[in-house]
């Protein structure tokens, strides 16, 4: 019970951070026409002609109907509010249902959820926080079956008990429409690593330029780690030129326990599999470039499709994701990387052995410069 009180303080508090997000409108009606849908991001939210969407404070997203002011204190009276918040699914728990997914994040009492089918044959799980004059509902959905969508929808209870099942529509006719893992502009620069010598090291791990190049370097680093993604963006294009020249030769190590993605194991598996049809480094820049959709960047469906998009063998790829014959190179990559003296997170950049404390272009230039005057010593 202190449980179900605690979520109906949190329901509470987004009414509160709504309240300075409405404006009243005249003339509602009770039976409601999903004429309207709002596009934000990758996803596409049905909803009432006069009603509303927008992303909270904290980013997730509200379908709000604006017909009445909301002051905090006249709660019971609030009009009707869904928020939605959709996320990738960790790969290792695809099998979750609906509810099993409610139960997963908000640890709730299983026998409480209830499911609901629907005519498209989806699952809606429901799980009722109501009280007296009060509707709270939290809902689990599956947009695709790698992404799901959590939501409440709140409201006066006989407001709410009216149309609740066009208030569910929301959850079940909202979709996903991926962008493209490598859009149509990035494929000029794959270009760039034509004529690029590409080889592995023992371990499996990519490697890239001349044997001969002075300098050697090891980016210990993670397709799930912005801090990579961060270093991929601004150092990655002066440090290929230099790899190009033949000035360096640099190695990737591809651990996945670091960063915030999620399923940067998985990603980091197919990048390997690409790169058994020379086609790592373009996957590699694609992974790192698809974090701006951040809990939805490698879903399996976005990431075939750029292994489509590069014209890659996709019975061969798919068989190599399919046998986990790459996970003992993953595995070795983790081991290496905690095991490199002066370890503390990915990227770790190493020049020749050592440890570069400082990866910003200007310090990296600088520190190949040196190895190079060295005589690559």
């Amino acid at each position: 019970m202190k449980r179900i009180f605690s979520i109906i303080a949190l329901l509470t508090l987004l009414i509160a951070a709504t309240a300075a997000l409405t404006s009243a409108q005249d003339d509602t009606t009770d039976e409601l026409a999903f004429s309207a849908s709002t596009d934000i991001g990758e996803l596409s939210i049905c909803h009432p002609e006069d009603w509303s969407a927008l992303r909270d404070p904290e980013g997730n997203i509200l379908v709000v109907d604006f017909d009445i002011e909301l002051p905090q204190e006249d709660w019971p009276e609030a009009p009707r509010i869904i928020r939605l918040f959709i996320g990738s699914l960790p790969l290792e728990n695809e099998d979750l249902t609906a509810s099993e997914l409610l139960v997963e994040v908000f640890e709730l009492d299983s026998t409480q959820i209830e499911e609901i089918e629907q005519p498209d044959e989806s699952t809606l799980a429901r799980f009722d926080t109501s009280q007296e004059d009060t509707s709270a509902y939290l809902y689990g959905t599956y947009l695709t079956d790698n992404v799901f969508a959590i939501g409440n929808i709140l409201g006066p209870l006989a407001l709410i008990s009216e149309q609740i099942s066009q208030l569910e529509e929301v959850f079940t006719c909202s979709e996903i429409s991926f962008t493209d893992f490598i859009p149509e502009d990035a494929l000029t620069e794959i270009a760039a690593y034509d004529g690029i010598t590409q080889s592995f090291t023992e371990q499996g791990f990519p490697q890239i330029g001349s044997a001969d190049a002075p300098v050697e370097i090891t980016e210990i680093s993670s397709f799930a780690c912005p801090a990579c993604g961060q270093f991929h963006s601004v150092v990655w294009p002066g440090l290929l030129d230099r790899i190009a020249a033949g000035e360096v030769r640099l190695t990737y190590v591809p651990m996945y326990s670091t960063g915030s993605v999620p399923n940067g194991r998985y990603a980091a598996e197919a990048a390997l599999c690409a790169a058994d049809q020379g086609a790592f480094w373009p996957f590699h820049d694609a992974l790192y470039n698809a974090q701006v959709f951040q809990s939805l960047a490698f879903l399996p469906e976005r990431i075939s499709q750029g292994a489509e998009i590069l014209e890659l063998d996709m019975e061969a790829y798919q068989d190599c994701l399919d046998s986990d014959e790459k996970l003992s190179i993953i595995d070795d990559a983790e081991v290496f990387g905690r095991e490199m003296p002066g370890f503390t997170g990915t990227p770790t950049i190493v020049i020749n052995g050592e440890k570069l404390e400082d990866w910003s272009p200007d310090r990296l230039n600088a520190a190949i410069d040196a190895a190079i005057a060295d005589g690559g010593d």
